[in-house]
């Protein structure tokens, strides 16, 4: 938006444009997270014998 306004001579900022998107419900939805859940490992590493996963 910012770009589309800077080519048509309008100078503004890129925070102002963010702020005003924002108020108005324009910007595009982004998603958080993992998809699959928690990456993080949890559970043990070591195991009982050699060769074994």
């Amino acid at each position: 938006m910012k770009a589309r306004l800077a080519a048509k001579g309008i100078r503004i900022g890129k925070s102002r444009v963010l702020r005003l998107m924002r108020a108005h419900g324009l910007l595009a939805l982004v998603r958080r997270g993992h998809p699959r859940g928690d990456r993080t490992h949890s559970g043990r590493i070591r195991t009982e014998r050699p060769d074994e996963l």
